[in-house]
C-alpha cells in the first residue's frame, strides 16, 4: 500500500525562493505591464465608443463590456498608484 501525501507541500516553490533584486525587477516590470495594458484597454474603448457612434460593426453590449474592463482596470491602476504613494510617504515620515 502507498501513502500519498494529503496536505501541501512542505518544499518552498521556486518563485519564492530568489533574491531581493530579482523580485525587485519582476514588480517593476509587472507593473509596466499592467500600465500598458491598462493603456491598451483605454484605447480599445475609445476606438469601440468611436466606431459605434459612428455606425459601425459594434453591438451596444459589446460596447459597454470593453468600456466597463477599461473603466475596472483604470480604478484598480489608480488604487495601486494610491497605495504605493501612501507607502512612500509612511517610510519619508519615519525617523531612523
Amino acid at each position: 500500500m502507498k501513502v500519498e501525501q494529503n496536505g501541501p507541500s512542505l518544499e518552498w516553490p521556486e518563485w519564492q525562493v530568489s533574491e531581493g533584486k530579482a523580485q525587485k525587477t519582476d514588480f517593476l516590470k509587472t507593473l509596466s505591464s499592467f500600465y500598458n495594458q491598462v493603456s491598451q484597454d483605454l484605447n480599445t474603448a475609445d476606438q469601440v465608443s468611436a466606431e459605434f457612434a459612428a455606425g459601425k460593426k459594434f453591438d451596444l453590449h459589446e460596447v459597454m463590456i470593453v468600456t466597463e474592463k477599461a473603466g475596472i482596470s483604470f480604478r484598480l491602476l489608480l488604487q495601486i498608484r494610491n497605495k504605493l504613494l501612501e507607502a512612500y510617504q509612511e517610510v519619508m515620515r519615519m525617523q531612523f
